[in-house]
């Protein structure tokens, strides 16, 4: 009886992993840690990532290019994700996280280890997948020491709007 028990379990669990890897088939991360294009200062970097299309996750594995200022892929670093939608003409950043509740979507993003960062897409009313693809026009991800913005109000800086990220830590 235990031994029928553990196989399904297993069988389960093995659906369960198969079930999370191909989830992800139809999001796309253009870039790869050769073609990021990146801008390094002392305390922060962007990493631009181009187009990009989430779909439910996109995992992204972000590479700080070797610099003059010791930001490196090791240290941990706080790292601020901003995208522009396709679907529109827009010119304005969205932060992730955000919530668009007029297309029923909220978009978050989790850290394993490092500098992998996934990005996830759900229903605004659940847990649920999105399950619609959310193209980016672009996707950049501003990475920072934390010291350079402890204590800082947010009259001082504001993390959420990417052009005061840019402007305070001189990416431009």
């Amino acid at each position: 009886m235990k031994t029928k028990s553990f196989i399904s379990n297993i069988f389960s669990i093995s659906l369960i992993i198969l079930f999370i890897s191909c989830s992800n088939d139809e999001s796309s991360f253009n870039g790869n840690p050769e073609t990021q294009q990146s801008m390094v200062k002392a305390d922060a970097a962007l990493i631009a990532l181009g187009e990009n299309t989430l779909r439910d996750s996109l995992s992204l594995d972000l590479v700080i290019p070797e610099n003059d200022y010791g930001l490196s892929n090791t240290e941990p670093l706080l790292l601020f994700p901003f995208y522009k939608s396709a679907e529109a003409e827009s010119k304005t950043w969205l932060r992730v996280p955000n919530v668009q509740i007029e297309k029923n979507l909220k978009t978050y993003y989790s850290r394993s280890n490092g500098l992998t960062l996934v990005l996830h897409a759900e229903k605004f009313d659940s847990s649920m997948p999105y399950g619609n693809n959310l193209k980016f026009k672009e996707l950049n991800i501003i990475a920072v020491r934390p010291s350079k913005i402890y204590g800082l109000t947010r009259n001082e800086l504001d993390v959420r709007d990417y052009n005061q990220m840019i402007d305070y830590l001189d990416l431009k």
